[in-house]
């Protein structure tokens, strides 16, 4: 056989495990888990009504927010475009991150 032939069905060699791989790998699914706000008497109630509804929703994330988007503006002016495009990234991921993990089907 010449090497041309040979090269040709390696890489159909190469495509057809990497399709198989891949087609496993989509084939095979993990269990649904959901994270649950913890109600008012739970032991961690406190620890995440601080964190989430006042930390990230509250003044304390909008100065994050703010100080974000200065970053992100800062950073596109030097030139630093992972830095700019990065910041403003985490921003919006931040302040749409109830309706994020909503549509991805966990319960907040």
């Amino acid at each position: 056989m010449s090497r041309k032939l040979l090269s040709k069905l390696s890489r159909l060699k190469r495509k057809v495990v990497s399709g198989v791989v891949l087609a496993s790998l989509g084939l095979m699914s993990a269990p649904a888990m959901a994270f649950t706000a913890p109600s008012t008497g739970d032991l961690g109630y406190s620890v995440y009504d601080t964190l989430i509804n006042e930390g990230v929703n509250g003044p304390i994330g909008f100065t994050i927010a703010l100080l974000g988007l200065i970053f992100g503006v800062w950073g596109l002016t030097q030139r630093n475009w992972f830095l700019g495009v990065g910041s403003f990234a985490a921003i919006t991921i931040m302040v749409a991150g109830n309706s994020i993990v909503t549509g991805l089907g966990a319960i907040v």
